[in-house]
């Protein structure tokens, strides 16, 4: 077996089994944020910015939340815990795997809500 944190290499006999993992591992109980997924021009440096009654996207130019950069010039209502149904912190969320993103700004019984109406409407809320 040959294995790091991004390739894991098995073998059993003559079968081969290549194994990729995602990098960097997300583990429930991290504190993430949700960028836009364009990768060019303004609404790549969007972040998603929640409150009560609503979110939106908004600029932010740092792009590691745990940086000094990004407290200084970015708002907390765009940080969340994320956090894997069934699992402790510290494991590995896996594709597949049920999550909910609770707001680092009201609270971690305050989660990010979404309809799934043709007018999609996001918040966080108790």
């Amino acid at each position: 077996m040959i294995k790091n944190d991004a390739l894991e290499i098995t073998t059993y006999g003559s079968v081969l089994t290549l194994t990729v993992h995602r990098y960097p591992t997300i583990n429930s109980g991290d504190t993430i944020a949700l960028r836009s997924a364009y990768s060019y021009g303004s609404y790549s440096t969007y972040w998603l910015r929640c409150y009560t009654s609503y979110c939106f996207w908004s600029s932010c130019t740092g792009s590691i939340i745990t940086s000094s950069g990004w407290n200084s010039s970015c708002s907390k209502q765009m940080i969340f815990t994320i956090t894997a149904k069934g699992k402790t912190d510290g494991e590995p969320i896996n594709s597949g795997d049920t999550v909910s993103l609770s707001s680092k700004n009201y609270g971690s019984s305050y989660r990010l809500y979404c309809t799934s109406s043709y007018n999609t409407y996001c918040c966080v809320r108790s």
